[in-house]
């Protein structure tokens, strides 16, 4: 039996999610993607960006109530299967612990409730 080492929890369930790259260009370009899984330590998704591994990130994440916008990093990419499309493993990093602890009790309430 394996033992999966994540961190926090991650719910496999499509999300809405902005993201952009961090490249001090002013006039970001946002994606709009869904993620194939999501948790309060970061998320897996495909986008139609030039990225590289260790790359800064902007995310703005749409839930019922509220958007968070938060900083991040790519982690891991995978080539998609058609260019430019590349499936992401991103970091978050919060602003804040309001932030953070919303995402980590919405993902738990998500998967808790299956």
């Amino acid at each position: 039996m394996t033992e999966d080492k994540r961190a926090s929890l991650r719910i496999e369930r499509q999300f809405v999610l902005r993201v952009t790259v961090d490249d001090g260009n002013p006039w970001s370009r946002w994606s709009l993607v869904m993620t194939h899984d999501l948790s309060v330590g970061g998320a897996l998704f495909t986008i139609d960006q030039d990225v590289t591994e260790g790359q800064p990130l902007y995310f703005r994440l749409n839930f019922p109530d509220r958007e968070i916008d938060c900083r991040g990093k790519v982690v891991r990419l995978i080539p998609g299967f058609k260019k430019p499309l590349t499936q992401l493993a991103v970091s978050f990093q919060w602003a804040n612990a309001v932030d953070h602890d919303y995402v980590k009790e919405y993902t738990e309430q998500l998967k808790n409730s299956r």
